[in-house]
């Protein structure tokens, strides 16, 4: 059997199977709130990961409750503006508000926490057993997104410069 396959001309390691050990540490770190804060090249490549439900959640509550208070204080403002106490603008406007950003920051950090889980998995197969954050890194794929998000920064900040 072939235990190299070639990728856009690059000779790599051919996707692997993950032993049962290995499994239960991805499933382990991928169930927890936020992934290692400070981690180090010798921690294991899934240090990155973690749940895309929890992340959702995280992300929602936060921009929910600054969009809540974002529009209670608009909804506030109307009823300042039209004589009345504050009542059912400032309800309206807050819920309103909660719902238009807490929604989408949940659906954005679901797919984004999801995708990177995805990435980190499907890199970790071509790496052997025990890779570590280091060998995830070096990895050509990884270092390819890399530059892509390095150079689209520059290209930004130095368009913003003119």
């Amino acid at each position: 059997m072939n235990d190299f396959a070639f990728n856009v001309g690059v000779m790599v390691k051919s996707a692997r199977e993950f032993d049962p050990d290995e499994q239960g540490s991805i499933d382990r770190e991928s169930s927890k709130w936020i992934p290692k804060v400070f981690s180090n090249y010798g921690d294991p490549a899934e240090t990155g990961m973690s749940s895309p439900n929890k992340s959702a959640i995280m992300a929602a509550l936060a921009a929910g409750l600054m969009g809540g208070a974002s529009g209670g204080l608009l909804g506030a403002a109307h009823d300042a503006a039209n004589r009345r106490g504050a009542g059912r603008s400032t309800l309206l406007g807050a819920g309103t508000g909660a719902l238009l950003a807490g929604a989408p920051a949940a659906l954005l950090a679901y797919m984004a926490r999801d995708k990177g889980n995805k990435d980190i998995s499907s890199i970790m197969r071509r790496l052997p057993k025990g890779a570590t954050k280091r060998d995830y890194l070096s990895d050509t794929a990884v270092k390819g997104d890399m530059d892509r998000q390095n150079m689209l920064a520059s290209a930004l900040m130095v368009g913003a410069m003119r």
